[in-house]
């Protein structure tokens, strides 16, 4: 029961990511594995992490297995790696840990660690995305799920993905992320408006499963020059704490990116 959606456009030259600080686990791995009972974290800010300059990472599975995932592949990556080598390297990760999963069915290597390599092929396990730049400049994603990579992007619509407390939320979601393809001049600012109504709505139905504050993530690329943006809003319905980063947006997309960063 968590909430994070991520997007981007190629047109519009943007890859944005946006959280809640709630996180839902299980409280005993060991003996009720992922469908036992739960307890909430609350405080996360590192559910969608900037792998590079030009990709973000998210996942939202078995919390320790998908940070051993990261750690790993954050030793793997390079600042400037776009989309498709850190798409490369995230797949040679995984086969690494299976290999090391396979030791560990024959009673080799098992430690407190590798533990959590027992929820490699689980559905809930590590599901991971990758959302940003290519080499190049175009925008996509890459998303892993119980061993299937899928590669998304599209030249003129708004390519996105999304984790949800339930599959009806992700319905409710999609109304508002469908809304963004029917504008004529994509933007980043238009994205987060969009965004930030999905969250409020949702916040509405799925009370105490996701909280009130927003962190958010963007990339935005301006005649070759990528800007990094990060913001968090502590309440997604204080329009005086949200609208000035949206304007903030809007200005970025119509100036140059000379003292942005």
């Amino acid at each position: 029961m968590t909430l994070i959606i991520d997007g981007n456009h190629s047109k519009a030259k943007v890859a944005m990511s946006v959280s809640d600080s709630l996180v839902v686990q299980p409280t005993n791995f060991f003996e009720d594995g992922l469908d036992g009972e739960t307890e909430y974290l609350k405080n996360r800010d590192d559910k969608v992490k900037r792998l590079t300059n030009k990709v973000f990472f998210r996942s939202g599975g078995v919390r320790e297995l998908c940070e051993w995932f990261y750690e790993r592949l954050s030793d793997k990556v390079q600042p400037d790696d776009p989309l498709e080598i850190c798409k490369q390297k995230a797949r040679k990760v995984y086969y690494e840990m299976v290999e090391e999963e396979k030791q560990i069915d024959k009673g080799l290597d098992y430690d407190d660690d590798s533990y959590w390599l027992n929820f490699l092929y689980d559905e809930k396990g590590l599901p991971v995305c990758l959302n940003g730049f290519y080499e190049d400049g175009k925008t996509g994603m890459v998303n892993f799920s119980h061993g299937a990579w899928i590669e998304k992007e599209h030249p003129q619509r708004w390519v996105t993905s999304m984790v949800a407390p339930a599959v009806e939320n992700e319905e409710k979601i999609n109304y508002y992320l469908s809304r963004l393809n029917r504008v004529e001049k994509p933007g980043a600012h238009l994205m987060f408006y969009e965004y930030l109504m999905a969250f409020r709505d949702l916040l509405k139905e799925c009370v105490g499963k996701v909280s009130k504050d927003m962190f958010v993530r963007i990339n935005v690329n301006k005649d070759g020059e990528m800007a990094y943006l990060e913001h968090h809003i502590e309440n997604v319905y204080d329009d005086e704490e949200c609208m000035p980063f949206y304007s903030a947006l809007k200005q970025l997309e119509e100036l140059d990116l000379e003292g942005v960063s």
